[in-house]
């Protein structure tokens, strides 16, 4: 016999919180969002519920299947940050991904939601999605919050002076910077950094890496140059490298320094004959 709605939802009130928080974590937040009024019980557990997860593409799309009242993306976040801002201290997981406006204008709903006071936030991924905006490829923000517990900062489509956030990413662990415009100067120093990509960001011409525990560097810049300079690689197991700037004797110099690296793929125009000898590497893509 199958069971009633009603009854399903019972069971799901009396599971402990922690399970019924990682099966939210399955859920986009118009869905999870929704749970909330389930019963009394999840709606309690929701305000402890540590992820935050907008995603103004797939909202639309359900919208467009959506036989109730009709709210904008921009109203149903806000809405949402409102009735969770006195739980902020608890969230450790901030993902927005939105589409540009046509105007190119910044937009102040989507500047305050990213400067919300989120202390213990340990994961922020923002991303922008770029649709038919002429001359303009990056959505300006005048300042990126970055709480100092953040370990995991995932930015794609921004423009912004990495410098301006540099003092605030000391328990970063994992930085990713796609699709960026960011300050000519990229310099970091840090004994956290354990994963840095920086996928196909303009602007970058100087970069400077100091983290002795970094394992995995990605570069991805195959039809443009910025000069490297990785000041300690001792821990470095992968390494991509697609730049204009790298030459024969620069990448041998810098692979003998590199005593653990396994896995290096790169690309330069300027590569005519490697000579690699090293024991740890196992995998070379060129």
């Amino acid at each position: 016999m199958e069971e009633s709605g009603i009854e399903a939802f019972d069971r799901l009130s009396n599971l402990p919180i922690a399970i019924i928080h990682h099966i939210m974590s399955f859920l986009p937040t118009t869905d999870a969002t929704r749970v909330t009024i389930l019963s009394k019980k999840l709606n309690f557990v929701s305000q402890s519920y540590p992820i935050l997860d907008f995603d103004e593409p797939l909202y639309n799309n359900r919208l467009s299947f959506s036989r109730g009242k009709l709210v904008s993306f921009l109203d149903f976040m806000r809405h949402s940050l409102k009735r969770c801002s006195s739980n902020f201290s608890n969230i450790h997981k901030f993902r927005l991904c939105f589409i540009m406006q046509h105007d190119n204008k910044p937009n102040k709903r989507i500047n305050k939601s990213i400067c919300f006071p989120m202390h213990n936030l340990r994961e922020l991924v923002l991303k922008v999605i770029v649709e038919s905006v002429p001359d303009y490829y990056f959505y300006r923000l005048q300042k990126i919050v970055t709480p100092m517990s953040i370990v995991v900062l995932n930015l794609e489509g921004f423009e912004f002076k990495f410098e301006d956030m540099i003092s605030s990413l000391t328990l970063v662990e994992d930085l990713t910077l796609k699709g960026c415009h960011v300050s000519s100067n990229f310099s970091i120093l840090s004994a956290k950094l354990i994963t840095l990509k920086l996928w196909g960001c303009e602007g970058l011409e100087n970069i400077m890496i100091d983290a002795f525990n970094l394992q995995s560097f990605s570069l991805f810049k195959p039809t443009s140059s910025s000069e490297i300079n990785i000041v300690d690689g001792k821990s470095l197991k992968n390494l991509v490298l697609h730049n204009k700037t790298i030459t024969d004797d620069w990448l041998e110099d810098l692979v003998s320094k590199l005593l653990l690296l396994e896995n290096l793929s790169i690309s330069s125009r300027f590569l005519k004959e490697i000579k690699i000898r090293h024991q740890q590497l196992k995998l070379f893509d060129k």
